[in-house]
């Protein structure tokens, strides 16, 4: 049995923003597994740019940030934000 689902990205998002932040990173990484098999398929598979590390953090934090903000296992730790751990003085 198959179900076709019409949903756009924006709905897509939604969803994905309701997850828990477990499922969320599962869900990243099964996507990055079906681009690579995709680019495979079509023999595009780029090597990564010197930045790309950089900009998956940046994409991860931009997704996680309402979890951040809201899920109370995450907050607890924002009381530490302002510690200057590796200050030295």
């Amino acid at each position: 049995m198959n179900i076709n689902l019409e949903i756009g990205y924006e709905q897509l998002l939604q969803l994905f923003r309701q997850l828990p932040p477990k499922q969320k990173k599962q869900f990243l990484q099964d996507i990055q597994k079906e681009v690579v098999a995709s680019a495979e398929k079509v023999n595009m598979v780029q090597e990564p740019s010197a930045d790309y590390a950089r900009l998956e953090m940046k994409d991860a934090a931009a997704l996680l940030l309402n979890d951040y903000l809201h899920d109370e296992e995450l907050t607890s730790f924002t009381a530490l934000d302002a510690e200057t751990f590796h200050e030295t003085r």
